[in-house]
């Protein structure tokens, strides 16, 4: 599971065939098909493999600001934090970069395949995180609010897969491989964009 994650995230999941993942695991292809029926089973579980604990942490975490803001709407830069720190913090090592990796690749996947993934890992948290920008959101209406959201999610996705391209543009001043600054510049970013006028 360990090379199917690095394949499928270096390559995709069309680019990447099980005898590939077999050998670069060194085992026989027919243990790859004995464990994962097919392809797509074996891409599924990877990705679940360390999905469901990103997902329930930033559901604990939405839980805990809760119980913090009993009342009232949890601050929106809160609610920030509490959905990016997981994915940057799993980034940050080094059984977690890959899957990052392979997070941030998804919108190039095969669409019946990544709506199956985001079903699996999203249905269960994304509405209570819904609910809360929503709350946080209160001048704003419901489908501006969704499309802020989405935004927010391309902006997240975009920083996560680490283009060249910002070291390029800022002359080597910027490295996209520093989470850490990534981070901090993303969590203001995306406030004022949550929280800018109505067009």
């Amino acid at each position: 599971m360990d090379v199917a994650e690095e394949l499928f995230g270096q390559l995709g999941f069309e680019a990447t065939s099980t005898r590939s993942i077999a050998l670069k695991a060194d085992v026989k292809l027919g243990t790859v098909h004995y464990h994962f029926a097919s392809k797509r089973q074996l891409f599924i579980e990877v990705f679940m493999r360390r999905g469901r604990p990103l997902a329930a942490e930033r559901l604990r975490l939405l839980q805990e600001a809760r119980k913090q803001w009993p009342g009232s709407p949890i601050p929106l830069v809160e609610l920030i934090r509490r959905l990016l720190s997981p994915l940057v913090q799993l980034a940050l090592t080094p059984e977690g970069a890959a899957f990052v990796n392979l997070n941030a690749r998804l919108t190039s996947e095969p669409p019946d395949l990544a709506q199956e993934v985001r079903d699996r890992l999203h249905n269960e948290i994304a509405p209570h995180f819904v609910s809360a920008f929503r709350e946080a959101l209160p001048h704003l209406p419901d489908e501006v609010v969704y499309w802020r959201i989405y935004l927010m999610m391309v902006v997240i996705t975009s920083t996560m897969l680490k283009s060249e391209r910002l070291s390029f543009m800022s002359g080597g001043k910027c490295d996209s491989d520093d989470l850490q600054m990534a981070m901090k510049q993303m969590v203001p970013f995306i406030e004022a964009g949550l929280r800018a006028p109505l067009p």
